[in-house]
């Protein structure tokens, strides 16, 4: 049961991350390739954040 826990947690943090980068992303950067690179980087940060801070809040609890 924690370790289904844990992965909603992920994807919970994982899209709240993809929709602030998105948001922040599509407001202060114009669009072209770089822009999409970027976005893809800031992608794979968000996931290894959010499996972190899904880790964390198991711990806490």
């Amino acid at each position: 049961m924690r370790k289904l826990f844990r992965i909603f947690l992920t994807i919970v943090y994982f899209v709240i991350f993809v929709f602030v980068i998105n948001k922040l992303i599509n407001h202060f950067l114009p669009i072209n390739l770089l822009t999409d690179i970027i976005t893809l980087v800031c992608w794979v940060i968000a996931l290894i954040a959010s499996v972190a801070l899904a880790e964390y809040t198991m711990k806490k609890l």
